[in-house]
């Protein structure tokens, strides 16, 4: 999954990790001292089962940390 010449391009970043995009085609997670490198294929479903997690939480109220709820959960 890695090549010897990427370049990366930071897709988002947030308060708790960053999302680089690479020219190799994967997508790299970082989150502290971890990083999770993805095929694309994969990212997008993780990323899609999280966001389905993430609306059930807010939406049941279980959603409980030490700041406010996220606002922009679509």
């Amino acid at each position: 999954m890695a090549c010897n010449r990427c370049e990366t391009v930071l897709l988002s970043e947030g308060p708790t990790c960053k999302v680089h995009g690479c020219t190799c085609g994967v997508v790299q997670v970082t989150s502290g001292g971890m990083t999770i490198r993805l095929t694309a294929e994969a990212f997008l479903k993780i990323a899609w089962t999280i966001e389905e997690a993430a609306l059930k939480l807010v939406e049941e109220g279980g959603f409980k940390t030490q700041t406010d709820t996220p606002q922009n959960v679509h």
